[in-house]
């Protein structure tokens, strides 16, 4: 319902928020990275030889042969949790004379068809979702693509690998877990705007200065002049007064603390959004260990299905047409 979060320009938004905001980073960083340690396996269908050898296979496609490294795309797919979504383009190969072993290193294929890439595609650059509006099914995605000369292509969706955070109906675009923190951040932006001229503006007092009447264009007056330039954090920041007149100044006294307080408020909701309370246990003073594992072990619970919601796609559909 935000017009700044609508299509493709929702993602330029939360690119910001996570490269701008420490707080962010924090929480994204307190997700992502048990994930990203976690150690990743093949397990067989069974017990039967032939099984494990299909494991062998999609281990040497999987973790072997792609150009792009396993935990690089891994951290790729995670891309889902400030996006909302992560796409990528699959690319085959075939790979000739290159066998496969199974566990006593007997070569049981000389040549395979495996992936040659899993490529990212930024989600700044998808433009439409193209549905099956009788089944809900996607069809295809428009994606501007940009280089020396910027085109529009049209990727169908066999060749996709989608990841989706929170997926409603055909709504493929997801829900980013950076939404709920659009709007602390958006104030808290304007907070830190606001403590860094309230400092600037009443960190130094203003200087007023009396001259004598027909002063104005002595040398005394211009060195008056460039003495105050130098003392203010402005080169107009000062006052001046002729001979016999009066100027009263109402001093306000700004305190940052304040906005601070503000601001930290603001850290603490985001932290909410992620279920990562246990990282605010200690922020203000005070934190209960007992209370700091209850928090913790709930927050676990959701990686394990963020975890699960990048194994299932591959499990489902990209590991079955390897095989076949």
């Amino acid at each position: 319902y935000l017009d700044a979060l609508k299509h493709s320009e929702r993602a330029d938004v939360f690119d910001k928020m996570r490269r701008s905001d420490p707080q962010i980073k924090m929480a994204l960083s307190a997700v992502k990275n048990p994930i990203k340690s976690a150690s990743t396996e093949i397990i067989p269908a069974g017990d039967e030889q032939f099984q494990k050898n299909d494991a062998r296979l999609i281990e040497k496609i999987l973790f072997e042969s792609m150009q792009v490294p396993f935990p690089r795309f891994v951290s790729e797919a995670l891309t889902m949790i400030e996006f909302g979504f992560s796409m990528f383009e699959v690319t085959h190969k075939n790979f000739v004379n290159q066998s496969v072993r199974d566990e006593e290193g007997n070569a049981f294929l000389n040549s395979y068809t495996g992936i040659k890439n899993l490529s990212w595609r930024s989600p700044k650059t998808i433009e439409r979702w193209n549905i099956d509006f009788e089944t809900g099914d996607l069809l295809s995605v428009d994606q501007s693509a940009y280089g020396d000369v910027a085109r529009q292509v049209t990727i169908p969706a066999k060749y996709l690998m989608l990841f989706t955070l929170e997926r409603e109906g055909s709504n493929y675009e997801g829900i980013s877990l950076l939404r709920p923190c659009y709007g602390n951040w958006f104030r808290k932006n304007n907070y830190n705007k606001l403590n860094a001229i309230g400092i600037e503006k009443f960190a130094v007092p203003t200087p007023i200065a009396t001259v004598p009447q027909g002063k104005q264009s002595s040398t005394q007056y211009s060195k008056l002049i460039t003495a105050l330039e130098k003392y203010t954090t402005h080169q107009s920041n000062y006052l001046i007064k002729p001979e016999g007149f009066e100027i009263n100044l109402s001093t306000n006294t700004y305190d940052p603390s304040k906005v601070e307080t503000s601001i930290e408020n603001e850290d603490k909701r985001m932290i909410k959004a992620f279920m990562a309370n246990f990282l605010e246990l200690g922020m203000s003073g005070t934190g209960a260990y007992a209370l700091s594992n209850d928090l913790s072990d709930f927050f676990l619970t959701g990686l394990e299905h963020l975890a699960c919601e990048i194994a299932d796609p591959i499990n489902k559909y990209l590991i079955p047409e390897l095989i076949k």
